[in-house]
């Protein structure tokens, strides 16, 4: 400001006019008329406007031919190729009913299930019931024989919860020997859980790939305009994944089965029966010193017990293989269900992510053709030269815009 001041004067500082002000105070993007911008003619502006009136001129100058020489091409050939392509994406999933697939794999689950249940299970109760008779008759002759023994034995042995040893009797205690026949008998029952269960399980497992092939098939037509490689590839390993939901949760009710036998007899370590037989001894002593009789008098309380609807054959190992059934039945149905829902989410989740190449509506064919033709006319204005603008510089001369 010093090169227009003058020593003891003040600097005199003068506007354009309301009506230029006002004019050009939107700024010089949104002014169209072919006049000149800022007008420095016969306004009585000084030499310090004229010099402010170049450098917007000069931006002014850059920014036109930028747009004319590279942005607005650049924006006519961005729509010239969306409007070649044949195709556009449609953003919606892929349209499959999961739900059904995975209702479907659900009745699978249960119908393996139910085979165990039926073929197995059903079988194996039915061989346990079959064998009580035959258990209780032993039981039955093994106490005959126990009368025999001398009243303070008796007491002994009930008193010890039938583990009494002494030097004399070297034999097994009365609950190995109550127990030895049922061991012997169920022993082949479990021993043939894989051969009784081979049969139906390939079967089941022919039916599972089917299923599957028939999801695969569905996801396979259903995604034919996908172009994802990584989805298709991803698809590959969830049949697999499904079959080896159903292999482990045949697998894990065979082994559990096999697992229980020993905690359905209590034969570790030698303790068998001990949770049943203790609560057998303990009712017979407290019965027989509550009524004074003899010790041969408690062993047909023993016996009747023992032989009874209540007895360690009935409840222990008849009735414990069914609630034991019962329980590993609910806990693999539930496990291979949040199995199956695993994966079949992981299938859902990643088909959301893809988008199908469908062809564009007529109404898109009429607006491509539509864009097709402003391109056009856009390119043949580009290649004018850009309009001419004059602006009166600071030093007179007349600075003219880049034509091309």
């Amino acid at each position: 400001m010093r090169k227009y001041s003058q020593p003891d004067k003040k600097l005199l500082v003068l506007s354009v006019s309301a009506m230029d002000y006002m004019l050009h105070i939107e700024g010089y993007d949104k002014n169209d008329k072919p006049e000149l911008l800022l007008s420095v003619e016969s306004t009585n502006i000084p030499e310090l406007v004229r010099k402010f009136a170049d450098n917007p001129k000069y931006r002014l100058e850059t920014s036109l031919v930028q747009l004319q020489k590279q942005t607005l091409p650049d924006l006519l050939d961005h729509v010239d190729f969306l409007c070649s392509i044949t195709e556009a994406k449609a953003h919606d999933t892929v349209t499959f009913d999961f739900d059904l697939h995975e209702d479907r794999f659900r009745k699978q689950l249960y119908s393996l299930l139910d085979d165990f249940e039926v073929k197995l299970i059903n079988q194996m109760a039915k061989a346990i019931s079959g064998y009580i008779p035959t258990w209780n008759l032993k039981a039955r002759n093994l106490i005959q024989g126990w009368r025999k023994l001398h009243g303070t034995t008796m007491k002994a042995f009930l008193r010890k919860k039938g583990e009494h040893q002494t030097k004399k009797s070297n034999g097994p205690s009365w609950n190995a020997s109550l127990l030895s026949g049922p061991q012997k008998d169920l022993d082949p029952v479990w021993n043939s859980i894989d051969k009784k269960t081979k049969d139906f399980v390939e079967q089941r497992k022919k039916l599972v790939a089917g299923e599957i092939e028939f999801l695969m098939n569905g996801l396979r037509n259903s995604i034919k305009g996908v172009d994802s490689k990584a989805f298709k590839k991803n698809l590959e390993n969830k049949g697999p994944a499904l079959q080896q939901a159903f292999d482990t949760i045949e697998s894990a009710i065979r082994s559990g089965l096999k697992q229980q036998k020993g905690r359905l007899l209590e034969d570790s370590n030698g303790d068998y029966f001990r949770g049943r037989m203790s609560s057998l001894y303990k009712d017979v002593v407290a019965d027989q010193e509550c009524k004074k009789h003899s010790f041969r008098a408690a062993l047909n309380m023993f016996e009747n017990v023992m032989c009874g609807s209540e007895s360690p054959y009935v409840v222990q190992i008849q009735g414990k293989f069914n609630e034991v059934w019962g329980t590993l039945k609910m806990e693999k149905k539930k496990q291979g269900e949040k199995a199956i829902k695993k994966v079949m989410n992981e299938i859902r989740t990643a088909s959301k992510q893809l988008s199908v190449q469908q062809k564009p509506s007529e109404s898109a064919l009429k607006m491509c053709a539509n864009l097709t033709l402003l391109v056009k006319e856009g390119r043949d204005q580009c290649s004018k030269p850009i309009r001419t603008s004059y602006l009166v510089s600071r030093s007179g001369r007349t600075v003219k815009v880049e034509k091309k």
